[in-house]
């Protein structure tokens, strides 16, 4: 719940920015910090965590959620939001919609996960969407409208 929470505030983000209302390399941050407090009290007001259960993670656990934390969402998002002040937002857009295929690709070659063929048609269909809106988007440039 809270993930997503963050994530919901996250994707809001593109269209400020596109706007020129807040900084590329420092909003993720500031959100961050700014929704932690009021997030981590529902969190802990909701969902009752057994603190106890914190001492038996694994060193790999806790390395996975930095990674998860810094590299996945600080980075990432850093580098999305500098693009989209760079570049139209309809030209960036599409990318987000390859991370589920960039997911399966890592999860077959570093997790051994099985490939099944309803898994290959939807990579193609989200493939062959963010090719239309390259398409659509260079077509809408070349002719001005």
């Amino acid at each position: 719940m809270i993930h997503g929470l963050r994530k919901a505030l996250l994707a809001s983000l593109p269209l400020l920015l596109a706007a020129g209302g807040l900084c590329a390399q420092t909003s993720p941050v500031q959100i961050t910090t700014l929704s932690l407090p009021p997030l981590l009290a529902v969190s802990l007001a909701i969902e009752h965590p057994s603190f106890d259960a914190l001492r038996g993670v694994s060193w790999q656990a806790w390395g996975a959620l930095m990674f998860s934390a810094l590299v996945a969402s600080l980075i990432a998002h850093t580098g999305y939001y500098t693009l989209v002040q760079r570049y139209p937002v309809t030209s960036v857009a599409p990318l987000t919609t390859l991370s589920p295929v960039f997911s399966i690709v890592l999860g077959v070659f570093l997790l051994d996960d099985q490939l099944t063929s309803r898994i290959l048609v939807g990579g193609a269909c989200t493939l062959l969407g963010v090719l239309i809106i390259t398409l659509r988007e260079r077509r809408i440039v070349d002719t001005g409208t």
